[in-house]
């Protein structure tokens, strides 16, 4: 597993990254219910993994926590949300991305949405959400857009 860098504008050492990371990780198999949500930095992004069916309407506090903490004082380049392996989500997963989208860029990030299956690509669409995120079919294209979007930020800064 890669992590970012600590620079000098990030709050964490690596070892509350690390620390971080290994508490975030979420599993629900209830009912029809049964889907992980995942946090892990690859190159220097920060993905959020979410696998399964996504039905229940409440992602834990603690969770969102950890997410916007990485966001504020992990030092990456910004979000990516992994939905590969979702097979559905609910009301309130498609609300918790949206609260993730909305953090990141109050962090001054950019999100972006890896691979989502075509009937989460549908709903996406439907809602109107996808003139908020942009949507890659890969995670090397995530990575590079996200790269790219701080590149720009930081000479638009100096």
């Amino acid at each position: 597993m890669c992590y970012p860098p600590v620079s000098m504008d990030a709050h964490l050492s690596q070892t509350e990254l690390d620390d971080l990371l290994a508490q975030a990780r979420v599993e629900r198999h209830e009912g029809q219910t049964s889907f992980t949500l995942e946090l892990a930095y690859r190159v220097n992004c920060l993905f959020l993994v979410i696998k399964g069916k996504v039905l229940m309407p409440i992602i834990p506090d603690e969770f969102i926590a950890t997410v916007r903490r990485l966001m504020t004082e992990g030092g990456g380049d910004g979000v990516a949300i992994d939905l590969r392996e979702c097979t559905y989500f609910s009301s309130g997963a498609i609300s918790f991305i949206v609260t993730v989208f909305r953090d990141a860029i109050d962090c001054g990030q950019q999100v972006v949405i890896v691979e989502p299956p075509t009937k989460a690509r549908k709903i996406i669409e439907i809602l109107g959400l996808n003139a908020c995120f942009l949507m890659v079919e890969d995670e090397a294209t995530a990575i590079a857009y996200l790269e790219a979007q701080r590149r720009a930020r930081q000479q638009s800064a100096s």
